[in-house]
């Protein structure tokens, strides 16, 4: 239940199949790919990387205004949601360091989701 009542299971059902579902695809492909190339001189084949968070991508635009808003001002800092390009810039900084391997990053303005 929520503030206006039970919720959607077909919205629910839709976002479980875009971010579980459809993350799983798209990692098991690569990963396919990615064992079938010829590993640098460190023993390197590529990067994976997942989950880029609450960023203003498609489907955050696809809620009200008023609901991003909402989410913006739970961001300790900066307050407000982050912008793609913020991502593609810590995507190119993880894929230039060798060292760093098989590690969660968050990206997110040290937001918190309250308890709906």
């Amino acid at each position: 239940m929520g503030k206006n009542g039970v919720h959607d299971l077909g919205l629910f059902a839709k976002i479980i199949s875009i971010n579980l579902i459809g993350t799983l695809q798209v990692l098991a492909l690569a990963a396919e790919h990615i064992a079938k190339t010829e590993a640098d001189e460190n023993g390197q084949r590529g990067v994976v990387i997942n989950a880029p968070g609450i960023l203003l991508k498609p489907m955050l635009m696809t809620v009200s205004e008023e609901f991003r808003d909402g989410l913006a001002t739970g961001v300790p800092f900066p307050k407000r949601l982050g912008d793609p390009s913020e991502y593609a810039q810590l995507a190119l900084s993880i894929i230039a360091n060798d060292y760093l391997n098989g590690d969660v990053i968050r990206l997110d303005g040290a937001l918190r989701m309250a308890p709906c």
